[in-house]
């Protein structure tokens, strides 16, 4: 991670580099990129897709480098395989006679498939309603033992990271290098994550560290 101060050159990279830039360092697809004004010193500003995660960055418009990158959202579980089968989806052509096809099928299909789901259920009501007087007893000490194993695995998730102090100090180096200042392990509604302060001569950056993964969060740089 670097930042500059001020521009190296008066005229703006084009975005293609820019674009360029970013993946060279970042994993993930670079979209609206839009070029800006902050406090006198043109900027780029990106959003950056990932696996899980999207981002937005700000880039120093002449030098290219990095100024602030930030979380923005994180994406559901499988978001990104179903955009692509969306997409692989709506480039097949199909005549009307397929859709009149799919569509007969697959309502037959789910009517037979609602109907085994009936069966089932039934089944499952009746062998449950049989057992249930005998077994309550002892399925209500199973149920009360579970659940104080989850507590107490939950419990020791929150109170032991992953991931050791160095570590996180190690990987926060590797985003900005200076003098560690202070490190802190901060619980937010159950998630754990390093708060780390480096100092390098004028400029401070305060860097989130996730406790369980690793993973980088926030980056902040302030002069």
């Amino acid at each position: 991670m670097y930042y500059s101060a001020g521009s190296e050159t008066t005229q703006p990279l084009p975005e293609k580099e820019i674009v360029d830039t970013i993946q060279t360092q970042y994993p993930g697809k670079v979209t609206n990129v839009s070029l800006a004004q902050d406090k006198g010193i043109p900027t780029y500003e990106a959003e950056l897709t990932g696996e899980k995660k999207k981002f937005a960055l700000q880039l120093d418009a002449t030098s290219g480098k990095v100024l602030d990158l930030q979380e923005t959202e994180e994406l559901p579980d499988g978001a990104k395989k179903q955009e692509e089968s969306q997409k692989e989806d709506s480039n097949e052509v199909s005549t009307p006679q397929d859709n009149l096809y799919h569509e007969a099928g697959n309502s037959k299909e789910e009517k037979q498939d609602e109907k085994e789901k009936q069966k089932d259920h039934a089944k499952d009501e009746k062998h449950w309603n049989e057992n249930y007087s005998e077994n309550q007893e002892s399925k209500n000490e199973q149920d009360s033992d579970q659940t104080t194993d989850e507590d107490k695995e939950k419990q020791d998730k929150k109170s032991k990271p992953v991931i050791s102090e160095r570590e996180a100090i190690e990987k926060a180096l590797e985003q900005f290098s200076g003098n560690v200042d202070d490190v802190d392990l901060e619980d937010d509604d159950g998630r754990l994550y390093y708060e780390i302060e480096i100092e390098r001569g004028d400029l401070e950056a305060e860097i989130m560290i996730d406790a369980y993964t690793g993973e980088v969060l926030i980056i902040e740089i302030d002069d």
